[in-house]
């Protein structure tokens, strides 16, 4: 099945992450702390499957990710860090309340 849409021109620039992210015009800094965290925590995940298998694979057992299998770990684990860089900005534009000086 392609992505492919006859109806639509396709532009290969909007599938990099840097230029298809849009925020949502109602979410604030704690939602992209929120968003940041579940990206971190699953690049971890991610990262840790990685090294899991090449230690085994230093084990001499026989590790079942493939150079394809380990192209898309990869790819994913870059995609979250991507995404991450994208709205970092966005997680500390905490504009507090308002003090009037005397």
């Amino acid at each position: 099945m392609s992505n492919l849409n006859p109806q639509k021109p396709y532009n290969p620039s909007l599938c990099n992450v840097e230029e298809f992210y849009i925020p949502h015009a109602d979410a604030n800094y704690l939602n992209a702390q929120d968003v940041i965290h579940s990206l971190v925590t699953q690049a971890k995940t991610l990262a840790t499957i990685g090294v899991c298998q090449y230690e085994q694979e230093d084990k001499q057992t026989v590790c079942n990710m493939n150079n394809e299998h380990m192209q898309n770990l990869l790819w994913d684990i870059q995609t979250k860090l991507d995404m991450i860089n994208k709205i970092l900005p966005t997680a500390f534009d905490y504009k507090g309340p308002v003090h009037e000086q005397a």
